[in-house]
């Protein structure tokens, strides 16, 4: 619950992240890195601050994060992501996207599950008294990377809400934000990149 601690411990994370993406190109393996990039150096290394810390004051943190994950894969792409890209490079790749994960994007999805998932353990330990964690940061931030208004309370969530099921409901709307700003031959190449066995 101390702001500046969590914030100078989530930067501190991400100096030792942004190190590592610098050291990337030196495998001169693009396949090698990317792989690396996305499934070992990205969105993994910062899960623990997800769920841990409120982003509701986090947000510039994220966003440098995020930054420095889609400068990584430019690096290897070759060429600079317009907007339209990055919105791809953040979606899962059943979706069509690249698979990297927005730390922004998600951030707030990661902090409810996990608030919610651990309250029996919590409730079990701290006496009544003891003030619980607020969520209510996280839910207006839902609400608007989830596009669903009604995401303002625990019990308005869809039934065993987890992580996992909250993150597609976001990236189920940054698909259809980016469908609705690409042209229609793009949108079809979106579209059969996310069918089965694509």
């Amino acid at each position: 619950r101390n702001i500046p601690f969590s914030r100078d411990a989530v930067e501190d994370r991400i100096r030792k992240i942004a190190e590592i993406f610098d050291h990337l190109p030196e495998l001169n393996d693009a396949q090698t890195e990317f792989s690396l990039l996305r499934s070992c150096f990205s969105l993994p290394k910062l899960t623990y601050c997800l769920r841990t810390c409120d982003p509701g004051h986090l947000l510039p943190s994220y966003k440098v994060f995020d930054t420095l994950q889609t400068k990584a894969f430019s690096q290897l792409f070759g060429r600079p992501l317009e907007t339209n890209a990055m919105i791809q490079t953040f979606l899962p790749v059943k979706k069509g996207g690249i698979g990297l994960r927005s730390a922004e994007q998600h951030s707030s999805a990661a902090f409810i599950a996990s608030n919610i998932q651990s309250r029996p353990i919590l409730d079990g330990i701290l006496p009544p008294h003891v003030t619980r964690r607020p969520l209510h940061n996280a839910f207006s931030l839902l609400q608007t990377y989830t596009g669903n208004a009604t995401f303002t309370l625990e019990e308005l969530l869809p039934p065993n809400s987890d992580q996992h099921s909250l993150s597609r409901e976001i990236d189920s709307n940054f698909t259809k934000v980016l469908q609705a700003r690409v042209s229609a031959r793009d949108k079809a190449r979106l579209l059969s990149l996310s069918l089965p066995h694509a």
